[in-house]
């Protein structure tokens, strides 16, 4: 049976169908979490105890017998209380020991991705379910982490900062650092995770330092704002790449204060480097990726002027860019003739491809790896119309003078648009506006539907002729 079996079955099992019904002296429990008795569930449930002489709760307390004593497997919190007020006996049911790992894992987990739970907390269940699965941290720091979602995204959620703790679990120094800013009241969010682990692949010992600093953390924007701060550390990157320490030592030397070097360094596929003249083979090649980085930059050279104009609700307009599948929608609903590209996501009954951006736009991903390639539909329709995906959306594609093709460049799509062409532009705040520069013929009339989006482009294209001068 798969891992990932094993965890569909995990959250699908019943845990209880081996239990056995019994009642127990209260005193021959033993409790294996100590909770606070300001805890407002332990109050609440004392309340309920001194109100109505028993726990109106419907969930049972579950036990196992070891060595000849019962110990709570789930309820520490009932029979703290109950104990408490000295109540003498609890009905609860037994459990075998070997399904209390399946209990607890089925109980934390399920829940775990409808609320928040606490991060050592959410630590702990984690090596748990390492143990239950019988894997090691070190066995899964060898995959990479579309792995890890495809394998345990549903188990954890895909995007979710169940995910993160997990991920960061895999590495013991990491963890650690991060249990020593919860102890100085540190508040992990999703996004303090996603800074933590994108960071800790780029700058393990700075992220260290920062996490077990002795101060008492005020919000989770604070640790954010301060690991953002984090430069990559590129001398520990090369050697990630399997770069002779000396050789990485040598080459931040000669590249010290060069962002393009580090850029280079944290995009290259360096596995195909042998051991020999390491040095003069990255220096070859990040030669080679500062010519083709101007190329690319000149192939998306903006115009000195834009045509850009503010309009809320343009009417008259051929070709739709957005972000945004509302818009997306509404537009394709209401116009009958529009040619629609929509960037950074698959529209259904659309013809889907994938951009392959220049390096000097690439983003950087959880792990700070530089990604280059982004989603685009499109879509066309005339006088109502559809073209529709396949063989006409090709013959489509060719009378604009674009090849059809699974993977586009900028420059390759900049046919759909002329010096004539009327193009309403919507970006979320996700999307580069230098992406849609490089898509549009340059003397093509641009709208926007504020000024924010106006003052976006035209910072754009300011960026584009300033790197490629």
């Amino acid at each position: 049976m798969s891992i990932k079996e094993r965890l569909d079955n995990l959250l699908k099992a019943d845990p209880l169908k081996n239990r056995r019904d019994i009642t127990i002296p209260i005193h021959k429990i033993q409790i294996t979490k100590e909770v606070d008795m300001t805890d407002s569930v332990f109050e609440r449930i004392s309340t309920d105890i001194q109100e109505h002489s028993s726990i109106r709760e419907t969930d049972p307390v579950v036990v196992i017998v070891l060595n000849g004593e019962y110990h709570v497997v789930s309820g520490n919190r009932r029979i703290m209380a109950l104990k408490h007020n000295k109540i003498p006996t609890i009905k609860a049911c037994e459990i075998p020991s070997a399904s209390r790992s399946e209990l607890q894992l089925w109980s934390f987990f399920a829940e775990s991705k409808k609320k928040d739970k606490d991060y050592k907390e959410f630590v702990d269940m984690s090596n748990l379910l390492l143990d239950y699965l019988n894997l090691t941290t070190a066995d899964l720091r060898k995959w990479n982490a579309k792995e890890i979602a495809l394998v345990f995204g549903d188990f954890l959620g895909i995007l979710t900062k169940q995910r993160l703790i997990f991920e960061i679990n895999l590495y013991s120094d990491l963890v650690s650092a991060c249990c020593t800013a919860v102890d100085n009241n540190a508040d992990f969010s999703q996004r303090l995770c996603l800074e933590c682990l994108r960071k800790y692949k780029q700058n393990p010992s700075e992220v260290g330092n920062i996490l077990k600093k002795e101060k008492t953390w005020n919000k989770d924007s604070e640790l954010t704002t301060l690991l953002k701060k984090i430069s990559p550390n590129i001398e520990y990157q090369l050697c990630q790449k399997n770069i002779d320490e000396n050789e990485a030592r040598i080459l931040c030397e000669i590249f010290r204060g060069d962002e393009l070097f580090s850029r280079f360094v944290r995009s290259a596929d360096l596995r195909t480097i042998g051991k020999q003249a390491q040095r003069d083979s990255i220096i070859r090649r990040f030669n080679l990726f500062k010519t083709e980085m101007k190329k690319q930059q000149k192939s998306i050279k903006g115009s000195d002027s834009l045509q850009i104009r503010v309009e809320e609700n343009p009417k008259e307009y051929d070709l739709l860019i957005t972000s945004s599948e509302i818009v997306r929608s509404n537009v394709w609903s209401q116009k009958s003739s529009i040619v629609i590209i929509t960037i950074g996501m698959a529209v259904p009954d659309s013809s889907v491809h994938t951009i392959h951006l220049p390096d000097s736009m690439a983003k950087e991903d959880e792990s700070g790896k530089l990604n280059n390639h982004i989603s685009l539909s499109i879509q066309a329709k005339y006088d109502g119309e559809e073209v529709s995906n396949g063989k006409d959306f090709s013959t489509f594609l060719t009378s604009m003078g674009v090849r059809n093709q699974t993977v586009f460049s900028l420059s390759d799509l900049k046919p759909l648009s002329s010096n004539k062409s009327e193009v309403f532009i919507d970006l979320n705040d996700l999307i580069y506006h230098e992406i849609v520069i490089g898509l549009l013929h340059h003397e093509a009339s641009l709208i926007v539907k504020n000024t924010k989006g106006k003052i976006g482009l035209e910072k754009a294209a300011k960026e584009i002729r300033k790197n490629s001068s």
